[in-house]
């Protein structure tokens, strides 16, 4: 440490932000400033306090941004689960309506293979009258 309570290492960053602020001050003004000039020392304290609170906003606006990021994101996992558990309803909806057509479809199709009681009924009548008919021909041929 130094007599000023600086360290070597603080003291070069110091220096350069001296420097830098001497040329700023002559490239705009056309004046010249010494190093012990007093505007320096505000010049050096103001460009201190603005990278202070650079940093500082620039941290809070990151600290915004990532808390609008989550929220998004657990807007877009909500939706995600909603979305999720519609497509389940849906697919349950269809599933069910398939089964009741396939049910329906097949109970048409055994409907269409049965076989007609009334068909059957007259078949069974034309038979029996056409028996009949024979026996009474083979009765009068005998």
């Amino acid at each position: 440490m130094t007599a000023d309570n600086t360290t070597p290492e603080s003291v070069e960053p110091v220096a350069a932000d001296i420097k830098q602020i001497l040329d700023d001050v002559f490239s705009t003004s056309g004046q010249k400033i010494s190093t012990d000039d007093p505007i320096v020392a505000v010049l050096l304290y103001i460009k201190k306090q603005q990278a202070t609170m650079y940093r500082q906003g620039l941290k809070e606006h990151e600290d915004a941004f990532f808390l609008n990021l989550d929220q998004r994101l657990v807007k877009i996992n909500q939706n995600y689960e909603a979305m999720e558990k519609q497509k389940d309803l849906i697919v349950s909806e269809l599933m069910g309506k398939n089964q009741r057509m396939v049910k329906e479809g097949v109970q048409e199709e055994l409907q269409k293979q049965k076989p007609n009681h009334e068909t059957a009924f007259f078949v069974v009548l034309g038979i029996l009258i056409f028996t009949q008919f024979l026996m009474i021909v083979l009765m009068i041929l005998k």
